[in-house]
């Protein structure tokens, strides 16, 4: 199954937690809850998409677009093109790097744990994922280019 969907925000908080991977998971796991009681965010970025989020923010930005994708099973949650011209940068290589392999030499390589490669899931982290999903955004769905035009306007 493949499905993509933008969920609009208002607010300079809409993104105070960073970029996110969407989980279907319970309460009792300290994720945060939203659009729906079965819908949990966990912080899952890195530091280069963080400061373009934090950029937006100072610029005066307060109406966001999230554009989820899911993929057999698998929801990714992206707040800027630019997140998710970076995770298809990234599913794209060969051979797949590792989250230590993309932080090496950073200066925040403290960062591993929280980097969204390293929060991804196995099945995402599989060829058969990656090339199902570059070919799905390939294919420029109509939420992809409202995403892409919400973000080329002034806020």
């Amino acid at each position: 199954m493949k499905n993509m969907s933008i969920t609009y925000l208002d607010g300079n908080n809409a993104t105070k937690f960073g970029s996110r991977i969407v989980l279907p998971e319970t309460a009792e796991n300290n994720l945060d809850c939203v659009h729906s009681e079965n819908t949990y965010l966990r912080r899952a970025s890195s530091t280069e998409i963080r400061k373009l989020i934090e950029a937006e923010v100072k610029s005066g930005r307060t109406k966001w677009a999230q554009l989820l994708i899911e993929i057999d099973d698998v929801r990714l949650g992206f707040w800027l093109p630019a997140e998710l011209e970076a995770y298809c940068a990234v599913f794209a290589m060969t051979p797949f790097p590792t989250a230590r392999t993309l932080l090496k030499g950073s200066p925040n390589s403290s960062e591993l744990n929280s980097h969204w490669l390293s929060r991804l899931s196995k099945k995402a982290k599989s060829k058969k994922f990656r090339d199902r999903f570059l070919r799905y955004v390939g294919t420029q769905p109509k939420a992809l280019i409202e995403f892409r035009d919400f973000y080329s306007k002034p806020t």
